[in-house]
């Protein structure tokens, strides 16, 4: 008789199958995804019943799981997640290593007399295209990402999309960022690679673009990029926000091609947070938010960044009488380190800057303030303040730096307004002078506007730990 094909035909009742699985003979199937083309001696998985299976899979003896994963799911994340599908066992190893030369034995019990385990996960849907809606367990990076305690401040609120897609091109990048609801991720295929921008992007509302899955990527702008100056550009009156990202690096290549670009630019809406966002070699602000309008950007968190060698870091942009209330922006656990803007605030009225690494600058350090001297038109009108902010427990450093200033609160002289820094003294200005001190105040000081209301918790990190902190921790994920 021949062998019997694969899948194989139902067990009879109580039978119970054992042995090892031959992962010497395993394909990648991408990604962190490995198949072994075996006979388990019970049926597999089908699209008309995505929970047959009673494979259990074990790596040198402790279960890995889900079982029934998501194939795309297997390929992204692994972490022992396996799909007994089509008479082929699609698999991961326990840390997303490859089982075929990671030494470990992988063996299995299948059959209706294999003892049920007390911890077997939820059963997940059958394979699904590369747009998924995520299940919501700790593996799932929507889910672990809105977890983080570092969503918090003004841009707390920001959640941005839900539908993943995984992209590997620029072109792909593009058009699903530029859709509404996508939680953009890079493909983990992109690990040490990069992607040419040739043009500028556009970001939905209600979109999330992660690069936390393709650790040492880098996004490089072309010398040939076309549309704004931007990279990521979110403008346009009509624009609602609520947008995340994410543990991205983006390279402007200025140092190659001279070209005059800003990475990101968050012009309009409401509700942003950028983490672990990487920038370097640009020649413009690193991050630019708000805008001269109505509606301009505001509630932002900008928190683990990582900005260096590079001409500007982050730019307040809240100048006009339109902007006055606007400004609502949170920064904190940031390493700035550009010639100039680390940060500069221009109109912001509600600035919390704390726990930030700010060194080896060249022009200018901390500045609230600035509107009586700026290139761009303004119209002062009726606000009263032109910047407002409070500082606490950051570290500033730059031996080499041509303006020594530390810190400097604008006064704004000929104007009714000026820049204000309201601080709480435990800073570190390692010799640092404040300039234009008399708007430089203590937080508990009643002189000027007052200090911006904070409405949310948050806790100080000391000022002595922050450089070590920062240094550690900046920066796109590894």
């Amino acid at each position: 008789q021949p062998a019997p094909t694969t899948p194989a035909p139902p067990a009879p009742a109580n039978s119970q199958f054992d042995g090892t699985i031959d992962v010497q003979s395993s394909v990648s199937n991408g990604g962190f995804a490995y198949i072994v083309a075996q006979d388990f001696g019970v049926v597999s998985d089908s699209q008309s019943n995505n929970s047959a299976s009673t494979l259990r899979v074990f790596e040198d003896g402790i279960e890995l799981g889900d079982a029934h994963s998501v194939h795309q799911d297997i390929r992204d994340f692994g972490s022992g997640r396996f799909s007994h599908w089509g008479g082929q066992l699609y698999f991961s190893a326990s840390d997303s290593s490859d089982p075929g030369s990671n030494g470990r034995v992988y063996t299995y019990i299948a059959g209706s007399g294999a003892p049920a385990s007390n911890n077997t996960p939820p059963v997940v849907a059958a394979p699904a295209p590369v747009a998924t809606t995520p299940t919501a367990s700790s593996n799932d990076p929507r889910t672990r990402l809105l977890a983080s305690p570092d969503r918090m401040g003004f841009g707390a609120n920001a959640t941005g999309g839900s539908n993943y897609v995984y992209v590997r091109t620029f072109a792909e990048l593009k058009s699903a960022l530029e859709q509404s609801g996508n939680y953009v991720l890079l493909d983990p295929s992109l690990s040490g690679r990069t992607i040419t921008f040739t043009h500028t992007i556009y970001p939905a509302d209600n979109t999330t673009f992660d690069g936390s899955l393709a650790p040492g990527h880098s996004l490089v702008a072309s010398p040939n990029m076309t549309g704004s100056i931007n990279m990521l550009n979110v403008i346009g009156g009509s624009k609602r926000g609520n947008q995340i990202f994410h543990s991205i690096k983006m390279d402007g290549n200025y140092s190659q091609h001279r070209q005059q670009h800003a990475a990101l630019q968050i012009a309009h809406g409401r509700d942003f947070w950028i983490d672990h966002v990487e920038i370097t070699d640009f020649v413009d602000d690193g991050i630019l938010v708000g805008f001269t309008q109505n509606n301009g950007a505001d509630y932002i968190t900008v928190s683990n960044c990582k900005m260096y060698n590079t001409d500007k870091a982050l730019y307040l942009f809240y100048q006009n009488q339109v902007n006055h209330g606007q400004g609502h922006v949170t920064a904190f656990f940031n390493e700035l380190a550009a010639n100039d803007r680390n940060p500069l605030n221009r109109g912001g009225e509600h600035f919390h800057f704390f726990n930030n690494w700010i060194h080896d600058w060249k022009w200018g350090s901390v500045d609230s303030g600035g509107l009586g001297i700026t290139n761009f038109p303004a119209t002062a009108g009726n606000r009263t303040v032109d910047s407002n902010m409070l500082s606490e427990s950051n570290v500033l450093e730059s031996p080499g730096a041509s303006n020594r200033c530390g810190e400097r609160a604008d006064p704004a002289p000929g104007l009714a307004y000026g820049g204000w820094i309201y601080t709480d003294g435990q800073s570190i200005y390692n010799g640092h002078p404040i300039c234009n001190a008399s708007n430089h105040v203590h937080k508990s000081s009643t002189s000027g506007p007052g200090a911006p209301n904070i409405p949310y918790s948050y806790q100080l990190l000391p000022a002595n730990q922050v450089r070590a902190y920062v240094e550690q921790n900046a920066g796109t994920l590894n």
